[in-house]
């Protein structure tokens, strides 16, 4: 019985998998990922992995990059060049993600003890990365994928949204493991894209278009059994998904010759009245970096 017990441990051991670990901490990877912005400045769409020590500090982070200079990575990437460094994979052009990851092999051997962070200036061209992502998660116990602008999805409310990011290649990272990092009301911050079992919204959408989607989102039917939709509601991420309604408001006065009218059920209004959309949900709250 003994020795049937110690073959259940060993087996749950190895069978364990390595994401299991604890997701990169979301404050940090906001500094680290200001910091690169600022010292690798690469254009408008360009695709950068970083093999940095885990909990890295930011004081002394320049020293840990001088072999990988800014000006050697933009004159390789202004070349059409994929640039290869020590710590520093860079590209620039078509299908930049993918030829970043295709040349981390070397930084494998330095895997133990670091932190992989592979950034996406822009929403990636992601097609055709099944496999280097999963030389990823079998070599780096601990790893992020960050991007910073969400998917061209027309005509799309937040849930269906959700469903096309969880359907595409870069969910393989896991969601806990894949951050959006932007600037919001000139204060630069990351969100982590896993709430709960779904898609956080501000993942799949700015605020704007979130609160143009709202009122689909929040009264959206629940997807059938076995659908990859998953429901989104009652988060504060930002966007407001899941929050209660409000009802219509008495109008302010307005401009001369206006007068402020009450809003009646049904959006119809008092004289001289204009009708409020109602259901907006107030602005969560921003994380500084």
């Amino acid at each position: 019985m003994a020795v049937l017990r110690w073959m259940v441990l060993v087996l749950a051991v190895f069978l364990s998998p390595q994401c299991s670990l604890a997701a990169v901490n979301q404050n940090w990877l906001t500094n680290i990922i200001q910091n690169l912005k600022n010292e690798y400045e690469l254009g408008d769409s360009y695709s950068l992995a970083v093999n940095l020590p885990v909990n890295q500090d930011l004081n002394s982070l320049a020293d840990v990059l001088k072999d990988d200079p800014a000006d050697a990575v933009k004159q390789a990437i202004s070349t059409g060049q994929v640039y290869q460094g020590t710590r520093v994979v860079a590209a620039a052009q078509s299908g930049a993600l993918a030829h970043v990851l295709e040349k981390i092999q070397p930084l494998i051997k330095s895997s133990d003890g670091n932190v992989l962070i592979v950034y996406s200036e822009g929403y990636p061209d992601a097609n055709g990365i099944d496999n280097k992502i999963s030389n990823i998660v079998q070599n780096w116990k601990s790893y992020a994928f960050v991007f910073s602008k969400v998917a061209d999805v027309a005509d799309a409310n937040t849930l269906q949204r959700a469903a096309v990011f969880k359907g595409q290649e870069l969910s393989k990272f896991g969601l806990e493991n894949i951050f959006r990092c932007y600037e919001q009301s000139d204060s630069f911050q990351c969100t982590n894209c896993k709430a709960g079992d779904n898609v956080a919204p501000s993942c799949v959408a700015d605020a704007m278009q979130s609160n143009a989607n709202e009122e689909t989102a929040v009264d959206a039917p629940e997807p059938p059994a076995g659908s990859d939709e998953g429901t989104i509601s009652g988060l504060n991420n930002g966007s407001g998904i899941g929050s209660e309604p409000r009802k219509g408001k008495k109008r302010q006065k307005g401009k001369k010759g206006e007068q402020g009218g009450e809003v009646k059920e049904g959006g119809k209004r008092g004289k001289g009245g204009k009708v409020r959309k109602s259901g907006k949900c107030g602005k969560g709250s921003k994380m500084k970096s």
